[in-house]
């Protein structure tokens, strides 16, 4: 029973005592019902079987939404616009790509949930180079059909493919309840040194490419920060080739730059870039750019005041740091689809890449290193 409790602005007091930020101080408003900010969140629309109603969130997943919001305005000193709804942020892309829900196939369909011989997995083939993969994670020749993959799980071990499956670099979860909840970020100070004063909108550079990453450089953007997208000149932002309109909500009024990272001029231009900017948005691996001779302690090192956010599958460190994750497995990974119950006892997934749209599932951890 609800019990009339405002869990937007709890949570988003949370946050702010989390990060140690000064109390929120606008005055207690009436709240919305969880289950009505859901239904509004167009998340709920995405949950379920498409012959069957919608299904209820039990979490207030769309109320911490707002609550995000609400914690990151008052750190900013500025509202949103009026328009801006943090429950509608989960329905977003859904909307401009007229997905469905479609129980336990993601709605954008590159996400399944599959049975193996003792549970059940989340595989996420978003990438045409994942389908490759597949002979190796079940040592035996497939065809790269979804009817096959699913008959062939089905004869091995969830543990066996999941350890497999993250060796191999596929975005893999296993499905179940959520386990314990661990911090949803990470922040490290490196030393006392005092930031610098700029008396101007900070630079933020975006190194970020789908929709967590660019969603967060495009917060910070309607804050009053001036954002540049860094792509790849070989790998472009992959939502490029989605619907318009979603690439275009998340990215426009950003300045934007394609670099050669494949060559030393390419990479000085990177480093300089991040020289001048106050925020850094990697939504990548840390090896990523390691492998491009890039470290973001070395270059934290080297920019005082700098600060740096990283937006992880499962953290930075250990071998959990070489984990993919995506939106839907991550949600999934997190515990969400463990929420929901179906009589026909198969899981399905809560609403659209939801580990994108909301960027904290409580497994799916961030790391924000500043040098202040």
């Amino acid at each position: 029973m609800y019990d009339g409790r405002n869990y937007a602005r709890d949570y988003a007091c949370a946050l702010l005592a989390d990060l140690g930020a000064p109390p929120l101080a606008v005055a207690e408003t009436a709240a919305e019902h969880p289950a009505a900010s859901w239904a509004r969140s167009g998340a709920m629309a995405l949950t379920g079987y498409s012959h069957d109603a919608p299904v209820m969130c039990p979490v207030p997943l769309a109320a911490c939404a707002e609550g995000v919001l609400m914690a990151l305005a008052h750190i900013g000193g500025q509202a949103f616009p009026s328009n801006l709804s943090g429950a509608r942020l989960l329905g977003e892309r859904a909307a401009a790509a007229g997905y469905m829900r479609n129980g336990p196939i993601s709605p954008g369909g590159s996400c399944r949930f599959l049975k193996t011989s003792d549970g059940w997995i989340a595989l996420n083939l978003a990438r045409s180079d994942d389908w490759d993969m597949l002979p190796a994670l079940l040592e035996q020749e497939i065809v790269p059909e979804w009817s096959a993959v699913a008959a062939a799980f089905q004869d091995h071990r969830t543990e066996i493919l999941l350890a497999r499956g993250r060796e191999l670099g596929l975005a893999i979860a296993a499905h179940g309840p959520c386990g314990e909840a661990g911090p949803w970020h990470e922040i490290v100070q490196e030393n006392g040194r005092p930031l610098p004063r700029r008396g101007q909108p900070p630079i933020v550079v975006e190194l970020a490419s789908l929709w967590a990453g660019p969603l967060c450089g495009h917060l910070l953007g309607l804050l009053g920060a001036r954002v540049i997208k860094v792509e790849s000149a070989q790998r472009p932002d992959g939502a490029r080739f989605g619907p318009t309109a979603f690439f275009d909500l998340l990215n426009a009024g950003k300045a934007s730059v394609a670099l050669d990272l494949q060559t030393a001029l390419g990479r000085d231009q990177l480093r300089a870039l991040i020289a001048e900017a106050d925020i850094v948005i990697e939504g990548s691996r840390p090896r990523a750019l390691q492998q491009l001779g890039l470290s973001a302690e070395e270059l934290l090192a080297d920019n005082p005041g700098l600060t740096w956010i990283g937006i992880t599958g499962y953290g930075r460190a250990g071998d959990e740091a070489n984990w993919i994750a995506f939106g839907d497995d991550a949600g999934v990974s997190a515990g969400l689809s463990g929420f929901l119950a179906t009589p026909q006892g198969t899981p399905i997934f809560c609403g659209d890449a939801i580990g994108e749209s909301a960027h904290r599932p409580a497994r799916r951890f961030g790391r924000l290193c500043t040098l202040a």
